[in-house]
């Protein structure tokens, strides 16, 4: 029968195991400064990029600006143009009472839909303050909200007709 033997602990296993141990904490140290370095890079990398980014973005925008403006000023210009008319025609003294309403509703119907820029004055009352009949009556006023029920009845009517095929 086979003796069994005892092992005897050896003082060297103690420090050989703190020794390894030690030098992986270092190895693991030096890794993560090494991936810390690389990150911090990265990060440097990255700013650069959204430096340059943001600077290429607001180049663009003054180079957009620049080159839309003569635009802008032509359809501000034409806007005015078209304001100028409508004040032109509602300051028609034979203009009849309906057709000035009607002539209004237009204008308002072209300001909401955006075709033309607002004038607030013409969505209080459905006349504005130069334009205004003395006779007229406070019933037969159009308050904003009569005026936006009129445009979503309008603009109903509108994709009505839009999807209804028309016959020739």
């Amino acid at each position: 029968m086979p003796r069994k033997t005892q092992k005897k602990a050896t003082s060297n296993s103690q420090p050989q195991e703190n020794a390894l141990s030690f030098s992986s904490i270092h190895a693991r140290i030096n890794f993560l400064n090494e991936k810390h370095k690389k990150l911090l890079t990265k990060i440097k990398r990255k700013k650069t990029e959204l430096s340059n980014l943001t600077q290429q973005m607001q180049t663009l925008t003054q180079e957009m600006v620049q080159k839309s403006r003569p635009f802008y000023e032509k359809i501000n210009s034409l806007d005015q143009k078209i304001h100028g008319l409508f004040e032109k025609i509602l300051s028609n003294k034979r203009l009849g009472k309906r057709q000035k309403q009607e002539v209004i509703e237009i204008y308002q119907v072209l300001q909401l839909t955006g075709k033309i820029s607002p004038r607030p004055e013409y969505f209080k009352r459905s006349s504005s303050v130069n334009f205004q009949d003395e006779d007229r009556d406070d019933d037969e006023q159009t308050t904003e909200k009569d005026f936006l029920e009129k445009i979503i009845i309008t603009m109903k009517m509108k994709i009505f007709l839009n999807h209804v095929p028309v016959e020739t």
